[in-house]
């Protein structure tokens, strides 16, 4: 047998082992139905119900970060290493392989990262159609989240939470489409206006994020429609149309094991018998618009609160990420902006983005895997032909930009020159693996990350003065660099 044909065989192999055999080899998991649950360890997660592993799928996902795979793409990312490596060592740790295999086709040859990708990306394509959900499109979102959020009401409470403590005006609540999460004594007034919307059907909401359909404790025999309980303030998140594709739930009560925003999704639903339908809410990116757009600056930021504080506070359109990890979308946001109905009323000339800002908390600055990601986010959006900076500041002076704009601290914060800044990160941890007790970054602790923080970081890269370019930014206006349309 040859190389080529050993690994093809291996791969399979490895890819056929029960996917909750080998995710369960390295994590905690939970049967639930005829799936497993436990918390995803690629964003942190906090809450068991995000992260899926379907042996009857042979898939595993997490729907708040989007990321999944096959048996080796988890072993992959979990244990740091590339999808090769990974299924060499899931093979040889089940028995698939000797460890003389192992070294015969694996550790005594090299592979060319090129090859090793090309793999890759050819079982990704099998896997491709398992991942899909059968979501409806955004015209539809849009009008049956609208009915839902109409049929809802905003209490006093949260009402007064958004008024008091998020410095919100009445105005800002309503157009921000703001309301108390209902209880499922809304259901029959929801579906007969969904009835009346679409022909007399509630079919649509097979295809919505957030509803399912299970047996009725009322008329034993029937399915009927229902939808995820939670307790808090329910979000309607709006893309660059204004169309509203998904909803955020800010839970009142955040106990130890639980995340304080989470989406409305029935992803829960979809490897469970017990459930028809089941649809994953994905991460849909929020854009906010300010009254009047001032500048051609688009400004990325974690939250709606933020972004609602930053548009009026700057003039600025602001996109919304929910979540450091969930920032895939916004490239699709950034192309449709331009021609969108709230630019054509609220800038006075053409309007194309002229760069962007990132203003993520202040904690990313020692939060390793956060400012991993943020730098995977700012590179794409770079080779998307976006000139992109970083906006940082004192956390002392507050950890959310929102905290910095509502205490009239907006002064404080500095824009950086997005590659000078990632070349003194990476000075950074080059340094404290090579003098602290440890291997990889993700094994080093806070607080020492934040000693060298300010001395690497902080205090050898300087904040850029009003008007001045990024390098990056300067060479492509010199080349006469326009951005790709994707």
């Amino acid at each position: 047998m040859d190389k080529a044909q050993f690994i093809e065989q291996l791969i399979d192999q490895a890819r056929s082992i029960p996917m909750s055999t080998v995710v369960g080899s390295r994590m905690s998991l939970i049967r639930k139905g005829s799936s497993y649950k436990g918390l995803c360890p690629f964003h942190n997660g906090k809450k068991i119900g995000s992260f899926d592993v379907s042996d009857r799928k042979q898939i595993w996902k997490c729907f708040s970060c989007g990321v999944g795979g096959d048996t080796i793409k988890f072993v992959s990312l979990y244990d740091g290493i590339d999808y090769l490596a990974a299924a060499f060592r899931v093979a040889l740790e089940c028995g698939i392989i000797s460890s003389w295999e192992y070294d015969e086709f694996y550790a005594n040859r090299r592979y060319r990262k090129h090859d090793v990708e090309k793999i890759q990306r050819r079982y990704e394509a099998l896997d491709k159609e398992k991942f899909q959900t059968n979501i409806a499109d955004n015209e539809t979102l849009d009008q049956v989240f609208r009915i839902f959020i109409k049929s809802c009401d905003l209490s006093e409470a949260h009402k007064n939470h958004l008024l008091k403590e998020r410095g919100l005006t009445e105005e800002e609540i309503s157009k921000g489409l703001y309301f108390t999460f209902p209880t499922r004594k809304v259901l029959s007034k929801f579906c007969k206006n969904i009835r009346s919307a679409f022909d007399g059907s509630e079919e649509v909401l097979s295809t919505i994020p957030g509803f399912f359909r299970q047996e009725s404790k009322k008329f034993p025999g029937q399915k009927m429609y229902s939808f995820a309980k939670h307790v808090g303030i329910g979000i309607g998140i709006k893309n660059a149309k204004g169309q509203v594709v998904g909803i955020q739930i800010r839970h009142d009560a955040k106990g130890d094991k639980d995340v304080r925003y989470v989406w409305f999704s029935s992803a829960f639903a979809m490897n469970d018998d017990k459930y028809d339908s089941g649809t994953s809410s994905g991460s849909p990116v929020d854009v906010v618009y300010p009254e009047v757009i001032t500048n051609r600056t688009v400004l990325i930021t974690e939250g709606r609160f933020k972004a609602q504080h930053l548009a009026k506070s700057t003039g600025s359109i602001t996109i919304s990420v929910q979540g450091v990890t969930s920032w895939r979308g916004i490239v699709s946001e950034l192309d449709e902006i331009p021609n969108s109905l709230a630019v054509k009323k609220r800038y006075n000339g053409d309007y194309n983005v002229h760069c962007l800002c990132i203003a993520f908390d202040a904690d990313m600055n020692y939060k390793w895997q956060v400012a991993e990601q943020l730098k995977k986010m700012a590179d794409q959006l770079e080779a998307h032909g976006y000139f992109t900076y970083y906006l940082n500041w004192n956390e002392k002076d507050g950890k959310g930009v929102d905290d910095i704009i509502l205490a009239g601290k907006q002064a404080t914060i500095k824009r950086y020159d997005k590659e000078l800044w990632d070349k003194s990160y990476e000075k950074m941890c080059e340094s404290i693996l090579k003098n602290e007790p440890y291997t990889k970054m993700a094994d080093v602790p806070e607080h020492v990350v934040k000693k060298y923080f300010e001395i690497y970081v902080r205090s050898k890269t300087l904040p850029l003065e009003k008007g001045e370019l990024s390098g990056v930014h300067q060479r492509g206006i010199n080349s006469k660099k326009t951005r790709v349309a994707i």
